[in-house]
């Protein structure tokens, strides 16, 4: 503490003071003393990490949620882009994004795993442990979507390979997800005006989707319309709302962009 550690520095030292204490001393027996010392060296390790420096909960999962909403809405830019260019190379960057995405997903589940079990044993985190039950129930729909987005980055390539892209409709339902998945961010960090913009982006991807023209024999467009929809849900489920609402607002929209495009 006095040379300025945090927790990590202070469990490190504490754990080599005990690992000193209990070494058997040079005639080969353990010490009475050393083993007193190591009672003590515990018990400050455990005061220290779960009352003095205990590890900030709701501050750990929100470093960890940006990188991930970055590059997850970074990635449907880039699947956008890539067809509104009609460039190969632009969505092979998406696929790579989304790719990198999941990693960071990853690190994020370990920090949402460290903040909930010091939320539960630190007394002065413990009020944080409902805020991170709503965030642990987002990361889990964010999971869903990232897996949704490394798919649609895969087929948003091959139909830039092929030059299948014929609807001025399908780029902007992308945009629309990046939309979304960035307010889905605020969401998670705590803005309670959050969810209903991450809604509204949502439904209008669902929106868009249905107005894009393609042959139904068109598999690559029935499968990115699909995939765009799906997205959808799981951006629904990760503002708290429930599958069957979600279902029924995605296909809502549906609806509505197909009468509006002349297509019952």
């Amino acid at each position: 503490i006095v040379v300025g550690g945090g927790p990590m520095f202070v469990q490190q030292a504490a754990t080599s003071a005990v690992l000193v204490a209990s070494l058997p001393g040079a005639g080969g027996a353990a010490s009475i003393d050393r083993f007193v010392d190591t009672l003590i060296g515990g018990a400050a390790a455990l005061i220290l990490t779960l009352v003095v420096l205990p590890v900030r909960p709701l501050k750990l999962v929100r470093a960890a949620t940006e990188p991930t909403i970055y590059e997850l809405a970074g990635t449907f830019a880039d699947i956008a882009r890539g067809m509104r260019a009609r460039d190969p190379q632009i969505s092979l960057q998406a696929l790579r994004r989304a790719r990198t995405t999941g990693d960071l997903w990853a690190q994020l589940a370990v920090a949402l795993d460290i903040g909930s079990q010091a939320a539960r044993v630190a007394p002065a985190r413990r009020r944080e442990q409902h805020a991170l039950g709503d965030i642990a129930r987002s990361v889990e729909q964010l999971d869903y979507t990232i897996r949704n987005a490394r798919v649609t980055a895969r087929v948003a390539l091959r139909l830039v390979e092929t030059d299948s892209i014929r609807s001025p409709d399908l780029a902007p339902s992308i945009d629309f997800l990046g939309t979304a998945a960035r307010e889905l961010g605020a969401h998670i960090n705590g803005d309670i005006d959050a969810a209903p913009r991450v809604r509204v982006a949502a439904e209008a991807a669902a929106y868009a989707s249905a107005r894009v023209t393609y042959d139904e024999h068109d598999l690559l467009i029935t499968h990115l319309t699909g995939q765009i929809r799906s997205t959808v849900i799981d951006l629904f489920r990760a503002t708290g709302m429930t599958r069957e609402r979600a279902l029924t607002v995605m296909l809502g929209a549906v609806e509505r962009g197909r009468t509006a495009a002349g297509r019952e």
